[in-house]
Formats: C-alpha cells, structure tokens, sequence
C-alpha cells in the first residue's frame, strides 16, 4: 500500500461546519501515524503523492486553481459531500464530485444517491472523536437547559413560543439560520467548535428541523451524544446504531411544546445521556478515518483516469447582501408618497388645531403633569422601563403587571402619557396607587407629539444606566431585565441588547420574532430587530436618542443603523424573554404608504451602511451572546 500524504483542501474564511469534520479527519490522521495538512487550495505543481481530500459544494465554487490543474489531479482527489441529500447543496456537490476519484456521504442514503452518478461512493462513518470532545465525560450542572440550532421554520418557531411562559427560568438557547447560505450560516448559524462547547453545557439538543431528509445531521448527532446533550426529535431519527428511547428520544409529531418544558428537567436523561456517549466511543471515528487512508492508498496504487463530462461549473456565491430599498420610483412609489405627504399635512394642522383650543401658541411648551409612587424617590435601579403611553387603556395594565414579576434586578416604572384621548393616564394611575411599593413615575402631556419624541423625554427622566423600551401593549418573561442587563454587563461595548420574541395573538402564542443575532449587513434588507430592547442610556444619548422625523415603527430601525453605521452593535441573547401582541392592525402597516421616503431617511442616517456595496462592519466577529 502506498504512503499517502493527505491534504485538506480548507479555503479561507470556511463554513464552520465542514471546518469541524475536517479538522477531526486530519487530527485522526496524525494519530494514524499519516502525514497530513490543511491547505487552501490545491497547488498548481505537486509531487504526486499527495491525496487531496476536498467538499465539493465548498471547494468548486472557491478555487483558484485552473480547471487543467484538477482535471490533472482528479485521480488523486477525493471528494466528502456533506450537504444532505435533496438540497441544492447536495445536487451542486453531487455533480461537481465527478472530478473526484472516489466521494464519500456521511448518511447511507446519500451514498446511494451518489452511486447513482459516481462510479465509486462510500460512507464515511463518523464515531468519537477527541477533536470533538468537550466535555470529558465528566457529570456536572449543565447550564443549558435545552439547544437549538438549526433552519428557521414555521414548526419551530411555534414550540418555542409556546414553551417560553413555562421556561423563563431555564436558560436555552435556539439559534436559527435564515437560508442555507455560506454567508448566512457564518454569521448567524452555531456550528463546529462553538456547537461542541455549547453541546457539552446543555442538557437537550432539540431537533425541530423540517428538511426533507428522515435523519438528524450525522456530524450534529455524534458531536451531541459525545458531549451528553441528548437528543429529543419530533420528527426525524438519530444515527442508524443508536436506538430509540435508550440513546436518543423520538416524539410524535406535536408533543414537542407539551413536552419540552418537562424534558429539560427530567431524571431519565441521565442514564441516556451516559448510554449514547458510551456508544458512540465505541464506534471510534479512527476507523473510518483508516478506511479513507485505505482507499486514498488505492487512488495512489491504481491512477485510473476520471472522465468527466457535462459538468456545470460551479456557482460561485456572492456573499454580499443587497440593499432592500426601493431601487426605482413608480407609480406606487409616487402615490404613496403623495399620501404621506398629505397624511404628515393633516397630523400637523390636527395637533395646531390642539394648541389653539388650549389657548397655547405655537411654541409654547405642551402642559405636564406628574405623579409618582411612594417608593420611586428612594430607588435604586438598574434599568429603566420606558413606557410609550397612548390609547392603550384595556392592555396597558397587563404589561405593566408583566414588569412588577421581573426577578433579579431592580427597576425603575416610567410612563409618559402622550395626549391620550381614551382615558389611558387615569388608568395607569389608578394601577399606580394599587401599587405603592413599585418604583413608578408616570407624565401625562396633555399634546401629542409622537413616539421618539416621548421615548427621548422618558430617556432623559431616566436614572438607570439601562433603558428597556416597552410599548404598553406587549410584555416581559420575569428573567427579561436581568437576563438583558446581563448580556449588556458582559459586553461592555454593546449598544443595546435583545432577545428572541414570543409572538401572541388572541391569546396563543403562534410564532417567535427577532430571532437573528446582531447582522449590520443584514439591517439592509430590513428591520428584523424589534423595538422590545435594552439600551445603554449613554450610547442612546451619544447617537442623538431617537429621531422625532422618523414614523410608523421605523424609529427603532432607523436608530439600528445608526448604531452600525457608528461601528456599534449589539449583544443577542437567544431565548424568549418577552412577548409581543399581534392584532389584526398594526403601526407597521402604516410604513407600506411610503416605503421609498422612510428608506430614504434611513440611507440618509447610515450612509456607508446602506451604499451599495457590502459594508465593512459585517465582516467583523459576532458579538458575544448573552
């Protein structure tokens, strides 16, 4: 058998999770006693010796080396198709391994779909690893109660908003990612080496994911049962060698969010935990590793040419994110600026109108009344709730009483008021005198004069160094403050932090929203973090506040992009921790009347942000999550 010298083709900047599978196949390789290294690309001279082990859905779309050079060497290449069967990853990768040798799978159905096309696929078993051990074996707390980390999916999302009343004393963490991208799965997916170390300090891996294939990800499985976070899936079954209900744990469709807030505390877990990690140290992956060496031998052994034909080339992804502005103005565009126009018109001369019945002049400052509790003078907190007050008199209440169950922090109520014509001061008040012993300062403006203008008058009344911005029709999970102001206390740099969102309607929570972590490139697509966040009053302050040109929930995004545009960004912390009313209207259907000005405002606000052309800040490292 010939000694073969293994090379990995990793490019720079890689998904992380093919990143993983490669560095635990060329740390099994040293230990095999084979000479093995990681390189970029495949050289253009070589002594002939050398094996290069390449992701085909990864490597075709990123070499520089000249097709001549690969066809060159396409007896010595060896191709790991690590896209799931029925993706578009994997018909890409499936096509583009006809210039390799051999091509491995990780699942046996995907092999059987390459043999289809490729005169030699094979499997590829993973096992243990010590590559992708983080925990030891070791029993301790785990921190985690359960983790998610997959597709954003409608399923998903449901069970987790569902299970987020019951769970806001656990700590979990669901990590979505927006579409099967290279650039989205860097930024906002939690694979390789983060996944392992996340893995090894929870309690349950979840698998929600409605992809077509029948099986959890192979590399996610054994990382998961070697690092003891068992596995719990609605759907979809774990490796073929484990085996239900004693390695892993298979639901019926829809118990999932019945389920869940049980699982994460259940004493059966441990004796699965310490059965599919003694499992999978049986099967070690130096076996299948051995068997790659093997045939890599047999390529060196017996060059037998690679016929390639047909072949699409490989698209190469664009990795920047358009900006999601109106590129033209049309007849829409015209007439919805023409109405906003005329609807800016008619709030102006309604709130003149207001002045003058008052018997004020233009300038004269709006009439305020406050009043506070007993218990506002003397305290001491550490955030500051903000309360935008207008009309909300049959909700305003809940959310308030949603604040008063916060635990682990002091706080601070602030409640402004904003010219309420249905009664909503006089309600809040009274919720005030029932609660004597709750820090609240409540401002009645007898004018209206917008929503930033309101939150920037509350801001400056504010004595905390962290704002939470509520609207008095939504609410928070009782670890909301704390565990914000904790995320905001670990990273000292970040402007503001937020978490994922329980969507409620009628009652029922249906979906999640602000689930992305921190993306500046991504904000040119449009706002996908919601107003429901903690601020640092000084970051706030240093920006301007909120801008009072700025309508129709558009405030918040406009003060995102500053924020990035500054070089600022945010900490994410992925869990439910509030939750949000949806009704059959909404502020935000206000903004479609005129979509082109407010994106305007915005481009105007972050210039090199919204250029066309990828803005330097999303290169930069996640900010760390809460």
């Amino acid at each position: 058998m010939a000694v073969v010298r293994l090379r990995i083709i990793a490019p720079e900047r890689p998904d992380a999770r093919i990143e993983a599978v490669q560095a635990a196949v060329i740390d099994e390789a040293r230990r095999l006693g084979v000479d093995a290294a990681v390189i970029d690309d495949v050289p253009g001279t070589d002594d002939g010796d050398e094996v290069y082990l390449v992701v085909p859905e990864e490597f075709f779309a990123r070499t520089r080396c000249p097709v001549d050079a690969v066809l060159e060497r396409s007896t010595r290449i060896v191709g790991l198709v690590l896209a799931p069967g029925g993706t578009p990853g994997f018909e890409a990768a499936a096509a583009q391994a006809a210039f390799c040798r051999s091509v491995l799978a990780l699942r046996e159905k995907d092999v059987a779909a390459l043999s289809e096309r490729h005169p030699d696929a094979r499997l590829l078993e993973l096992g243990y690893t010590p590559t992708w051990d983080a925990w030891g074996g070791m029993e301790s707390e785990r921190e985690t109660s359960f983790l998610l980390a997959g597709p954003l999916s409608a399923k998903a999302g449901e069970a987790l908003a569902r299970v987020a009343p019951y769970t806001w004393a656990e700590q979990w963490r669901a990590h979505f990612v927006p579409d099967d991208t290279l650039r989205s799965r860097r930024v906002h997916a939690l694979e390789g080496g983060a996944l392992v170390e996340a893995l090894a300090r929870s309690r349950v891996l979840v698998d929600l994911d409605d992809s077509p294939s029948d099986s959890i990800d192979p590399c996610t499985a054994v990382m998961a049962m070697i690092n003891g976070a068992v596995i719990v899936s609605e759907r979809r079954h774990g490796p073929r060698w484990a085996q239900d209900g004693e390695h892993w744990l298979g639901l019926a469709e829809g118990d999932i969010a019945e389920l869940l807030a049980g699982l994460v505390n259940a004493e059966e877990l441990g004796p699965m935990r310490r059965a599919a990690r003694e499992l999978v140290m049986s099967r070690p992956f130096s076996e299948g590793v051995r068997g790659l060496i093997r045939f890599a031998a047999d390529a060196l052994d017996d060059p037998r040419p690679v016929v390639v034909s047909d072949v699409p080339a490989a698209a190469r992804e664009e990795e920047g994110v358009p900006g999601g502005w109106s590129t033209r103005i049309g007849a829409d565009e015209l007439s919805g600026a023409a109405t906003r126009r005329i609807e800016g018109r008619l709030l102006s001369i309604t709130r003149t109108l207001d002045r003058l019945q008052r018997g004020l002049d233009i300038d004269d400052p709006s009439p305020v009344t406050t009043t506070q509790t007993p218990s506002y003078a003397g305290a001491s907190p550490r955030v500051s709730v903000i309360v935008s007050l207008y009309n909300y008199r049959d909700v305003v209440c809940e959310a308030l009483d949603s604040v008063t169950l916060s635990v682990g922090i002091a706080y601070e109520i602030l409640v402004q008021d904003d010219g309420s014509t249905d009664g909503s001061f006089e309600v809040v008040r009274q919720w005030a005198d029932a609660h004597p012993d709750v820090p609240v300062l409540l401002v009645r403006r007898e004018l209206n004069q917008g929503l930033s203008a309101t939150r920037n008058d509350l801001a400056a009344r504010a004595r905390a160094p962290y704002l939470f911005s509520l609207d008095a029709d939504n609410g928070v999970f009782p670890s909301c403050l704390a565990r914000l102001a904790g995320a905001l206390d670990a990273d000292p740099g970040a402007a503001f932090a937020y978490s994922l969102i329980a969507n409620r309607h009628e009652g029922r929570y249906v979906s999640l929203s602000s689930v992305l972590s921190w993306d500046p490139a991504r904000l040119r697509r449009g706002n996908y973090i919601d107003a429901m966040a903690m601020l640092r009053k000084e970051a706030v302050e240093a920006l301007g506040s909120w801008n009072t040109a700025m309508l129709f929930g558009w405030e918040d995004f406009e003060l995102w992009a500053r924020i990035a545009e500054s070089g600022g960004h945010a900490a994410f912390v992925p869990q439910a921790l509030s939750w949000y009313r949806q009704t059959s209207t909404s502020m935000l259907m206000g903004s479609r009347i005129d979509e082109f000005s407010l994106w305007n405002q915005v481009r105007a606000a972050a210039p090199r942000l919204m250029a066309d052309r990828e803005p330097p800040e999303s290169d930069a490292p996640r900010a760390p999550e809460g």
